[in-house]
């Protein structure tokens, strides 16, 4: 299936963009133009950036020079910052580290913030490193032909090295703990580690003050900041998926911190508390998920931060597809459901997972119901960003199916949630019941509901008839049936694995499935199930795509002789 899915991508992606691979002007790729592709793969890799930077020059050896020693300091800020989180774990000094005095709560948002920053600095380490082994793609980004944005971030990181090692440099002379910073063995007898401290902090602070006064110099002579980008022209879709990133990595932290801290946030209004039932490895194990999909959340936004504000970055890395715009809707639609859950479990004063309504949002005796106004702003916030995601692409450019897709999403999104809650036992309320009493329906629905989803998708992504296949044979073009190939492979693969997770989840046999070989435990047999469910809902949403996109998107130019036409005359011998 994987090598079938792999191969109609790659046709499909000859279809659409035939010119790399394309020699005999054919507008389509055959499997002999695709395998001397093959051969030259590498090349052509290291060409398709600069396919879309077209007019750019490339940076300087300096300039790349600056963004490899951004990467390196970068990554090791991120291993220090690993290194304290450790420390904090453990409770034992690591070199000049130490524990601070405080309690358990502090303690567990310290090292929560330690390990979101360790993950920040390390992706966006790693990112920039990546960056630099390609000159066109580091010109796009940090600009041409010095580099200047990754100047201005050297020397910035730099300056701000100097306030901890100063804070290091004075627990080492007066050999006292400041913070997490203690003196050890070494800088009792000698005093070689406050000099290379010393050292070290010079270095920062004139290296970092003259590349700033380099990198800014423009503002000291009159001709201003020079910031690479117009405002008019920054795209504000990715401001606004940068601001969404940063409060979810927020959230991801204050849920972290409960976790290492196990006890419920004192603070008012937060849906938070320590997953129930679990030790203290389990709720460390997931503090770090957690801080690492915060860290994550946080590098993320940088990036989409960066590339919003510069339109050359994101048009020499994304072309014109709306890859900003997809991802902030996408994200509106599962901040919408967030919203709603929220809103369930006030409802019914009950908690799920690591979320539960703060005891002052319950009913009081004094007549005074604050979880009522709350109920009514988590309704007007979840259906606002609802509607926000929908409505947003019909503004940019009356984008139907991108619209549509995007409803589909959340009902594709709320459906798996509302079936893994009603195979595992839960009784909805309300309205709920009527219309979610059977598990199988909402099952079924959500299945349908995904490739519909695919479907949407791609025909937003490729409208109707953009793509133009030459059919000059008796067959049709093998990209064309290598599409339907994998469309008809992934609907087939869908219902089974629904069927299937059905069965992981209640335990019952069914379809001619046994449920004996699901796993023993409930735990473990819940979690498969999900994965199970999760890998219909990818089939059914890969089946829509490659269905839509080879029996609408497509469009086969047929030959003469298939419309009729004489066919070529062939030549006489005597």
């Amino acid at each position: 299936g994987a090598v079938w899915a792999g191969l109609a991508l790659l046709f499909f992606v000859g279809a659409a963009v035939p010119a790399p691979c394309d020699e005999d002007g054919d507008r389509s790729t055959s499997l002999s133009e695709l395998g001397s592709c093959v051969g030259g793969a590498i090349q052509l890799g290291g060409e398709w950036l600069q396919l879309h930077s077209a007019g750019l020059r490339l940076p300087s050896p300096a300039a790349v020079g600056r963004g490899v020693c951004l990467a390196l300091l970068w990554l090791f800020d991120g291993a220090v910052a690993a290194a304290a989180c450790a420390v904090l774990r453990r409770g034992e000094q690591l070199l000049c580290l130490a524990p601070p005095e405080g309690d358990h709560r502090t303690t567990a948002r310290l090292q929560a913030r330690l390990r979101l920053g360790s993950r920040t600095l390390l992706l966006l380490g790693l990112l920039t490193l990546l960056l630099s082994l390609s000159p066109a793609a580091f010109g796009a980004v940090f600009g041409v032909p010095d580099g200047p944005a990754a100047a201005k971030l050297l020397s910035l990181t730099l300056l701000f090295h100097v306030p901890p090692l100063t804070v290091l440099l004075r627990a080492l002379l007066q050999q006292r703990q400041i913070h997490m910073f203690a003196p050890t063995e070494w800088s009792e007898r000698s005093g070689v580690p406050a000099a290379l401290t010393a050292t070290a902090d010079l270095f920062c602070l004139a290296s970092g003050s003259t590349l700033l006064v380099i990198s800014f110099g423009g503002l000291f002579d009159g001709g201003g900041i020079g910031l690479p980008f117009s405002l008019p022209l920054v795209n504000w879709h990715g401001l606004l998926l940068a601001a969404i990133l940063v409060g979810d990595s927020s959230a991801l932290l204050s849920a972290a911190a409960v976790q290492l801290a196990g006890l419920p946030d004192a603070r008012a209004l937060v849906f938070l508390r320590p997953l129930p039932e679990s030790s203290s490895k389990q709720l460390e194990a997931l503090a770090d998920a957690l801080a690492d999909a915060g860290g994550g959340c946080a590098a993320l936004a940088l990036f989409v931060l960066w590339i919003a504000v510069w339109p050359g970055a994101a048009r020499a890395l994304f072309g014109e597809t709306r890859i900003l715009s997809v991802a902030m809707e996408l994200l509106l639609c599962m901040h919408s459901l967030l919203l709603l859950l929220l809103l369930q479990l006030l409802n019914e004063h009950r908690g799920l997972f690591i979320f539960e309504p703060p005891a002052v949002l319950r009913p009081s005796l004094n007549g005074e119901d604050l979880g009522l106004v709350w109920m009514r702003r988590l309704l007007y916030s979840g259906g606002a960003l609802l509607l926000l995601a929908v409505l947003l692409p019909l503004i940019d450019g009356s984008l139907l199916y991108e619209a549509l897709g995007n409803l589909l999403f959340a009902g594709v999104a709320g459906g798996a949630a509302l079936t893994h809650a009603l195979m595992m036992g839960e009784t909805p309320t309300g309205l709920a019941s009527g219309l979610f009493a059977s598990r199988r329906a909402v099952l079924v629905a959500t299945v349908a509901c995904s490739m519909a989803c695919g479907v949407c998708y791609a025909l937003a992504l490729k409208p109707p008839g953009s793509l133009r296949l030459r059919d000059d044979g008796l067959l049709p073009p093998v990209q064309y049936m290598l599409l339907q190939v994998c469309a008809a492979f992934a609907a087939l693969h869908a219902p089974p694995l629904a069927f299937l997770a059905e069965v992981w989840y209640t335990g019952r046999s069914a379809f001619g499935l046994e449920a004996e070989d699901a796993p023993r435990d409930r735990r473990g047999r819940s979690v498969g199930a999900c994965r199970l469910l999760l890998a219909a809902l990818v089939c059914a949403l890969l089946a829509g795509g490659f269905g839509a996109t080879a029996g609408i998107s497509v469009s086969l130019d047929r030959g003469a002789h298939v419309g009729g036409g004489a066919l070529p005359q062939t030549e006489h011998y005597d």
